[in-house]
């Protein structure tokens, strides 16, 4: 026959992991929105970096050098049918690391001695797989810390109903 301190631990554990089971998803989409969202300003605020700091002194000959020494900040050729201002998802395959890889992108026209452009500002996205280990290991660690608690504050009430 099992004692009430071990029914009440496995009745707790069970709920805790299906608590922590059913919101998992819900963490991950309300994770990836604000992490989307802290990226869409970071690739905004590159942009508005440029346009102060680079565009003023950068001529038509530098373009070149520019996307050499700045593969996130690309100036390329102007195309009516790119939307621009708004921040889109965009997968591209790297050459370094041999896969695809998501990147949140922005594009802005700019001029150059009078000709239209358009500025591509990027930044990688973190992997899905990466994203799921991370929440997992979050909440396994939360877990952890819950099973450590309950055991400390049971170990404290049994010697006070003890005395």
């Amino acid at each position: 026959m099992h004692s009430l301190k071990f029914r009440s631990v496995i009745n707790f554990i069970v709920s805790t992991v299906i608590v922590l089971t059913l919101v998992s998803p819900l963490l991950f989409y309300i994770i990836k929105a604000f992490y989307t969202d802290d990226l869409d300003h970071m690739i905004t605020y590159r942009i508005k970096q440029f346009e102060e700091n680079q565009l003023p002194v950068l001529s038509y000959i530098d373009i070149d050098t520019w996307n050499h020494y700045n593969p996130d900040l690309q100036i390329i050729e102007f195309k009516e049918d790119i939307k621009l201002n708004t921040p889109i998802q965009h997968i591209y395959f790297d050459k370094s690391l041999n896969e695809v890889i998501d990147y949140r992108v922005i594009y802005e026209s700019i001029k150059i001695e009078d000709e239209p452009y358009l500025i591509a500002s990027r930044i990688p996205m973190i992997s899905r797989a990466d994203l799921i280990v991370m929440i997992a290991s979050q909440l396994g660690v939360e877990f952890f810390f819950i099973i450590i608690g309950l055991m400390v504050v049971y170990r404290i009430f049994s010697r006070e109903i003890s005395n």
